[in-house]
């Protein structure tokens, strides 16, 4: 089995086709987490880690990989 997988993506994102790889991996490894960022482009959270997704994202990786 494979440990649990955290995917995030922006609707503005090229690889928007993540949530196709989201839906076979979560057949798999049930634990796994999707999460869509509105109006987020590629690298994101790089260009401007202040913003409010940004830093959303950054609590959502760390109660991931800290529970």
């Amino acid at each position: 089995m494979i440990p649990p997988v955290l995917i995030v993506v922006g609707t503005n994102e090229i690889l928007l086709d993540s949530v196709y790889f989201f839906n076979m991996v979560k057949k798999i490894q049930p634990a796994s987490t999707l999460t869509i960022y509105e109006n987020q482009h590629h690298v994101w959270p790089l260009a401007d880690v202040s913003s409010e997704a940004s830093q959303n994202l950054l609590a959502k990786m760390d109660e991931f990989f800290n529970d």
